[in-house]
């Protein structure tokens, strides 16, 4: 799926996601990369609202089980189960969430429990950098479950 098609899909699927002006830059390699503009996502001090960052960096955890899944072939349901969000440091510009993938290892553990049972769990991390500082940092459990 191109970067394109995913955001579509998110779209699609997650309508406030376009309303927050949520944009997918990196979907297909790599580690998933999600931006924000600072003008669609703004408190009342002109900096990054903290609703906003919280559902950015959930939604780039998200998107990554979403490519487990998908590059897997396996059709499931999509839950979070558990979150802690670290608010370290202002936003005052636009800003991207970035999920690294997890290890093969734990792709592994985590398809073939899945496969099994019919659901899996896995651990994923997301952070924000502004202006070369860690902003936000974000840790969750994510819920994979058979349709």
């Amino acid at each position: 799926m191109t970067n394109f098609d995913f955001q579509e899909y998110l779209y699609e699927q997650i309508p406030s996601i376009r309303k927050m002006g949520f944009q997918v830059v990196s979907y297909e390699d790599g580690p998933v990369t999600l931006s924000a503009s600072l003008e669609d996502n703004f408190n009342h001090e002109m900096q990054a609202f903290g609703g906003s960052i919280s559902s950015l960096l959930i939604m780039a955890c998200w998107s990554q089980v979403y490519k487990i899944m998908q590059e897997a072939g396996e059709k499931c349901k999509i839950l979070i189960q558990q979150s802690h969000i670290d608010f370290f440091n202002t936003i005052q510009s636009d800003f991207e969430a970035i999920c690294q993938p997890p290890t093969d290892e734990l792709i592994e553990d985590f398809l073939n429990s899945f496969r099994r049972f019919g659901k899996a769990r896995i651990n994923l991390g997301s952070s924000i950098y502004a202006e070369d500082k860690l902003a936000s940092g974000f840790k969750g459990m994510f819920v994979a479950l058979r349709k």
